[in-house]
Parts: C-alpha cells; sequence; structure tokens
C-alpha cells in the first residue's frame, strides 16, 4: 500500500515515513518539483550468519 505523504509532513514524521515502507511498502513523497520514493529493502544475511545459527534435525539427527 503506496501512501503518498506531503514533503513538509514527511519531514516532521520521519519515524513514521520510515516504519510504513518497512510494514506497507514503498512510500511517496510529493514535493513541489516531483516526487521521492522510498522503498525498503531488507539485508540479506552473509553465509557466516546463515551457518552460525543452528538448522532443523531430521529424526536420524536426534
Amino acid at each position: 500500500m503506496t501512501i503518498a505523504w506531503q514533503r513538509e509532513e514527511a519531514e516532521k514524521r520521519i519515524g513514521e515515513l520510515l516504519d510504513a515502507a518497512i510494514n506497507y511498502g514503498p512510500q511517496e513523497i510529493e514535493d513541489a518539483h516531483g516526487v521521492f520514493k522510498i522503498v525498503f529493502e531488507k539485508r540479506k544475511a552473509t553465509l557466516q550468519e546463515l551457518f552460525s545459527e543452528p538448522g532443523p534435525l531430521s529424526e536420524d539427527d536426534a
């Protein structure tokens, strides 16, 4: 759900704007000269992070 914010309001409520991008998808900030698009992209885990967490065990492993 994209929400169109006015620039002045977005500047005052930056935290809410960023949270909305995380929770609801891309947000747009309307300016007199155009539109800013705010998109949140989740950081991908490194291989070290992936292998540092325990994985599921099958019945044979128990």
